[in-house]
Protein backbone atom coordinates (compact mmCIF):
# COMPACT_ATOMS: atom_id res chain seq x y z
CA UNK A 1 0.00 0.00 0.00
CA UNK A 2 3.08 2.49 0.15
CA UNK A 3 2.06 3.59 -3.18
CA UNK A 4 -1.21 4.64 -2.34
CA UNK A 5 -0.08 8.26 -0.85
CA UNK A 6 -2.04 11.36 -1.78
CA UNK A 7 -4.90 13.21 0.41
CA UNK A 8 -7.97 11.66 1.10
CA UNK A 9 -10.92 12.13 -1.49
CA UNK A 10 -13.66 12.57 0.97
CA UNK A 11 -16.27 13.72 -1.49
CA UNK A 12 -16.21 10.34 -2.18
CA UNK A 13 -16.57 8.35 0.72
CA UNK A 14 -18.99 10.93 2.04
CA UNK A 15 -20.95 10.47 -1.45
CA UNK A 16 -20.69 6.94 -0.96
CA UNK A 17 -22.57 7.15 2.55
CA UNK A 18 -24.85 9.07 1.77
CA UNK A 19 -26.57 7.29 -1.54
CA UNK A 20 -25.96 4.26 0.60
CA UNK A 21 -28.88 6.22 2.94
CA UNK A 22 -30.87 7.46 0.01
CA UNK A 23 -31.55 4.15 -1.91
CA UNK A 24 -32.06 2.44 1.35
CA UNK A 25 -34.95 4.80 1.88
CA UNK A 26 -36.36 4.78 -1.55
CA UNK A 27 -36.39 0.97 -1.17
CA UNK A 28 -38.83 1.46 2.14
CA UNK A 29 -40.42 3.69 0.01
CA UNK A 30 -41.09 1.61 -2.61
CA UNK A 31 -42.05 -1.16 -0.41
CA UNK A 32 -44.76 0.39 0.99
CA UNK A 33 -45.99 1.78 -2.23
CA UNK A 34 -45.81 -1.85 -3.45
CA UNK A 35 -47.55 -3.30 -0.70
CA UNK A 36 -50.41 -1.02 -1.52
CA UNK A 37 -50.37 -0.83 -4.68
CA UNK A 38 -49.27 -3.83 -6.46
CA UNK A 39 -51.34 -6.67 -6.76
CA UNK A 40 -48.24 -8.56 -8.67
CA UNK A 41 -46.35 -8.16 -5.68
CA UNK A 42 -49.04 -8.79 -3.10
CA UNK A 43 -48.69 -12.82 -4.58
CA UNK A 44 -45.40 -13.03 -4.55
CA UNK A 45 -43.38 -14.82 -1.82
CA UNK A 46 -41.18 -13.02 0.64
CA UNK A 47 -37.93 -13.31 -1.64
CA UNK A 48 -39.11 -12.45 -4.68
CA UNK A 49 -41.13 -9.49 -2.82
CA UNK A 50 -37.41 -8.52 -1.68
CA UNK A 51 -36.24 -9.22 -5.40
CA UNK A 52 -39.21 -7.00 -6.51
CA UNK A 53 -38.27 -4.10 -4.48
CA UNK A 54 -34.27 -4.38 -5.01
CA UNK A 55 -34.89 -3.94 -8.67
CA UNK A 56 -37.49 -0.89 -8.71
CA UNK A 57 -34.07 0.71 -6.85
CA UNK A 58 -31.92 -0.88 -9.48
CA UNK A 59 -34.54 0.85 -12.04
CA UNK A 60 -34.03 3.98 -10.50
CA UNK A 61 -29.72 4.19 -9.92
CA UNK A 62 -29.49 2.91 -14.00
CA UNK A 63 -30.75 6.08 -16.12
CA UNK A 64 -29.59 8.53 -13.14
CA UNK A 65 -25.63 6.60 -12.96
CA UNK A 66 -25.84 6.90 -17.02
CA UNK A 67 -27.08 10.56 -17.07
CA UNK A 68 -24.08 11.60 -13.92
CA UNK A 69 -21.78 9.45 -16.15
CA UNK A 70 -22.33 11.16 -19.50
CA UNK A 71 -21.80 14.33 -17.93
CA UNK A 72 -18.75 13.48 -16.20
CA UNK A 73 -17.12 12.64 -19.35
CA UNK A 74 -18.93 15.04 -22.45
CA UNK A 75 -16.28 17.92 -21.64
CA UNK A 76 -13.78 15.85 -22.92
CA UNK A 77 -13.17 15.19 -26.62
CA UNK A 78 -11.30 12.34 -26.26
CA UNK A 79 -12.78 10.00 -23.46
CA UNK A 80 -10.16 6.76 -24.00
CA UNK A 81 -7.01 8.92 -24.14
CA UNK A 82 -4.90 8.71 -20.99
CA UNK A 83 -5.11 12.26 -20.44
CA UNK A 84 -8.80 11.54 -19.44
CA UNK A 85 -9.31 8.45 -18.36
CA UNK A 86 -6.00 7.93 -16.26
CA UNK A 87 -5.32 11.28 -15.09
CA UNK A 88 -8.65 13.73 -14.75
CA UNK A 89 -9.99 13.97 -11.36
CA UNK A 90 -12.81 16.20 -11.04
CA UNK A 91 -15.94 16.63 -9.32
CA UNK A 92 -18.25 15.75 -11.71
CA UNK A 93 -16.71 12.62 -11.97
CA UNK A 94 -16.39 11.99 -8.06
CA UNK A 95 -20.18 12.71 -7.99
CA UNK A 96 -20.98 9.91 -10.71
CA UNK A 97 -19.03 7.45 -8.42
CA UNK A 98 -19.84 8.67 -5.01
CA UNK A 99 -23.52 8.21 -6.83
CA UNK A 100 -23.18 4.33 -8.04
CA UNK A 101 -21.10 3.48 -5.39
CA UNK A 102 -23.89 4.41 -2.80
CA UNK A 103 -26.06 2.19 -5.13
CA UNK A 104 -24.08 -0.47 -4.80
CA UNK A 105 -23.18 -0.42 -1.39
CA UNK A 106 -26.97 -0.24 -0.78
CA UNK A 107 -27.54 -3.49 -2.95
CA UNK A 108 -24.64 -5.36 -1.84
CA UNK A 109 -25.77 -4.52 2.10
CA UNK A 110 -29.82 -5.48 1.15
CA UNK A 111 -28.81 -8.53 -0.78
CA UNK A 112 -26.98 -10.14 2.33
CA UNK A 113 -29.88 -9.63 4.59
CA UNK A 114 -32.29 -10.80 2.36
CA UNK A 115 -29.62 -13.66 1.63
CA UNK A 116 -29.65 -14.87 5.43
CA UNK A 117 -33.02 -13.93 5.94
CA UNK A 118 -34.38 -16.52 2.93
CA UNK A 119 -31.46 -18.83 2.91
CA UNK A 120 -30.48 -18.10 -0.62
CA UNK A 121 -28.79 -15.02 -2.78
CA UNK A 122 -30.27 -13.30 -5.40
CA UNK A 123 -27.80 -13.40 -8.66
CA UNK A 124 -25.21 -15.34 -7.20
CA UNK A 125 -21.67 -15.01 -6.64
CA UNK A 126 -20.58 -12.85 -9.86
CA UNK A 127 -23.06 -10.14 -8.19
CA UNK A 128 -21.48 -10.20 -4.86
CA UNK A 129 -18.13 -10.11 -7.02
CA UNK A 130 -18.96 -6.89 -8.97
CA UNK A 131 -20.56 -5.29 -6.23
CA UNK A 132 -17.12 -5.53 -4.07
CA UNK A 133 -15.20 -4.68 -7.20
CA UNK A 134 -16.86 -1.69 -7.87
CA UNK A 135 -17.07 -0.22 -4.44
CA UNK A 136 -13.54 -1.16 -4.05
CA UNK A 137 -12.43 0.43 -7.08
CA UNK A 138 -14.23 4.06 -6.07
CA UNK A 139 -12.60 3.86 -2.84
CA UNK A 140 -9.31 3.55 -4.38
CA UNK A 141 -9.69 6.55 -6.43
CA UNK A 142 -10.74 8.39 -3.09
CA UNK A 143 -7.28 7.63 -1.82
CA UNK A 144 -5.20 8.01 -4.80
CA UNK A 145 -6.95 10.12 -7.87
CA UNK A 146 -6.16 8.11 -10.95
CA UNK A 147 -8.34 6.38 -13.69
CA UNK A 148 -11.47 8.40 -12.21
CA UNK A 149 -12.89 8.26 -15.77
CA UNK A 150 -12.01 5.01 -16.75
CA UNK A 151 -14.17 3.82 -14.04
CA UNK A 152 -16.96 6.47 -14.73
CA UNK A 153 -16.80 4.91 -18.45
CA UNK A 154 -18.18 1.85 -17.16
CA UNK A 155 -20.75 3.62 -15.41
CA UNK A 156 -22.36 4.01 -19.19
CA UNK A 157 -22.57 0.06 -19.54
CA UNK A 158 -26.11 0.99 -16.79
CA UNK A 159 -27.70 1.60 -20.26
CA UNK A 160 -28.46 -2.23 -20.22
CA UNK A 161 -29.61 -2.87 -16.52
CA UNK A 162 -33.08 -2.05 -17.39
CA UNK A 163 -33.94 -4.64 -19.81
CA UNK A 164 -32.34 -7.13 -17.09
CA UNK A 165 -34.85 -6.13 -14.94
CA UNK A 166 -37.33 -5.91 -17.21
CA UNK A 167 -37.02 -9.96 -17.91
CA UNK A 168 -37.52 -10.36 -14.12
CA UNK A 169 -40.68 -8.17 -13.52
CA UNK A 170 -42.34 -9.32 -17.19
CA UNK A 171 -41.54 -13.27 -16.08
CA UNK A 172 -43.57 -12.50 -12.52
CA UNK A 173 -46.45 -10.63 -14.34
CA UNK A 174 -46.97 -13.24 -16.80
CA UNK A 175 -46.25 -11.45 -19.79
CA UNK A 176 -43.91 -14.07 -21.88
CA UNK A 177 -44.02 -11.72 -24.85
CA UNK A 178 -42.78 -8.44 -22.97
CA UNK A 179 -40.06 -10.70 -21.48
CA UNK A 180 -38.95 -11.66 -24.88
CA UNK A 181 -38.77 -8.37 -26.01
CA UNK A 182 -36.64 -7.34 -23.00
CA UNK A 183 -34.53 -10.53 -23.40
CA UNK A 184 -34.25 -9.19 -27.26
CA UNK A 185 -33.14 -5.77 -26.02
CA UNK A 186 -30.99 -6.66 -23.40
CA UNK A 187 -29.17 -8.87 -25.90
CA UNK A 188 -28.45 -5.96 -28.40
CA UNK A 189 -27.65 -3.29 -25.44
CA UNK A 190 -24.66 -5.83 -24.52
CA UNK A 191 -22.76 -5.23 -27.62
CA UNK A 192 -22.19 -1.65 -27.65
CA UNK A 193 -21.96 -1.28 -23.99
CA UNK A 194 -20.47 -4.39 -21.68
CA UNK A 195 -19.05 -6.11 -24.59
CA UNK A 196 -17.29 -3.18 -26.36
CA UNK A 197 -15.94 -1.66 -23.11
CA UNK A 198 -13.42 -4.43 -22.35
CA UNK A 199 -11.57 -4.14 -25.55
CA UNK A 200 -12.06 -0.60 -25.91
CA UNK A 201 -10.65 -0.60 -22.23
CA UNK A 202 -7.75 -2.78 -23.17
CA UNK A 203 -6.70 -1.53 -26.15
CA UNK A 204 -6.63 2.66 -24.53
CA UNK A 205 -4.86 0.72 -21.65
CA UNK A 206 -2.03 -1.03 -24.22
CA UNK A 207 -2.43 2.53 -25.88
CA UNK A 208 -0.75 4.71 -22.85
CA UNK A 209 1.09 1.37 -20.84
CA UNK A 210 3.81 4.00 -20.25
CA UNK A 211 1.41 5.92 -18.21
CA UNK A 212 0.04 2.56 -16.64
CA UNK A 213 3.54 1.18 -15.58
CA UNK A 214 4.18 4.54 -13.94
CA UNK A 215 0.87 3.57 -11.47
CA UNK A 216 1.89 2.57 -8.10
CA UNK A 217 1.77 -1.50 -8.70
CA UNK A 218 -1.11 -2.00 -6.03
CA UNK A 219 -3.19 0.36 -8.61
CA UNK A 220 -1.82 -1.19 -11.91
CA UNK A 221 -2.37 -4.87 -11.12
CA UNK A 222 -5.72 -3.72 -9.41
CA UNK A 223 -6.93 -2.31 -12.96
CA UNK A 224 -5.98 -5.19 -14.95
CA UNK A 225 -7.87 -7.35 -12.34
CA UNK A 226 -10.43 -5.58 -12.47
CA UNK A 227 -10.75 -5.47 -16.49
CA UNK A 228 -10.06 -9.44 -16.61
CA UNK A 229 -13.17 -10.19 -14.09
CA UNK A 230 -15.73 -7.43 -15.96
CA UNK A 231 -14.79 -9.27 -19.40
CA UNK A 232 -15.25 -12.41 -17.98
CA UNK A 233 -18.27 -11.63 -16.00
CA UNK A 234 -20.05 -9.83 -19.05
CA UNK A 235 -18.64 -12.13 -21.51
CA UNK A 236 -20.15 -15.18 -19.62
CA UNK A 237 -23.84 -13.53 -19.01
CA UNK A 238 -23.68 -12.20 -22.93
CA UNK A 239 -23.49 -16.07 -23.54
CA UNK A 240 -26.41 -16.84 -21.11
CA UNK A 241 -28.44 -14.07 -22.51
CA UNK A 242 -27.77 -15.16 -25.82
CA UNK A 243 -28.29 -19.18 -25.05
CA UNK A 244 -32.03 -17.27 -23.17
CA UNK A 245 -33.01 -15.40 -26.17
CA UNK A 246 -32.33 -18.32 -28.68
CA UNK A 247 -34.58 -20.63 -26.45
CA UNK A 248 -37.17 -18.17 -26.44
CA UNK A 249 -37.26 -17.39 -30.48
CA UNK A 250 -36.91 -21.22 -30.86
CA UNK A 251 -39.63 -21.75 -28.92
CA UNK A 252 -42.10 -19.40 -30.42
CA UNK A 253 -41.39 -20.74 -33.75
CA UNK A 254 -42.15 -24.16 -32.97
CA UNK A 255 -45.23 -22.66 -30.70
CA UNK A 256 -46.60 -21.18 -34.24
CA UNK A 257 -45.87 -24.02 -36.36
Amino acid sequence: MAGLRGAIDRDILVGLGAFLVLYNLLGRGYEALSARYSHTYKGLGAFDKAGWVGRLVSLTHAPIAVVFAYDALRPYECWTCADTFMHAHDAKGVFALAHTGGYLLHDFVDLLINGRKHGRFDGGPLIFLHHIAAVCSYTIVASYPKCTLLYVLWILCELSTPFLNGIWFFSKMKMKQWRTVCGLLLFLSYIPTRLYASPATAAALYAAREDVRALPNFLAAFLLAMLTFATVMNYFWFFKIALGVRKALGGGAAKRA
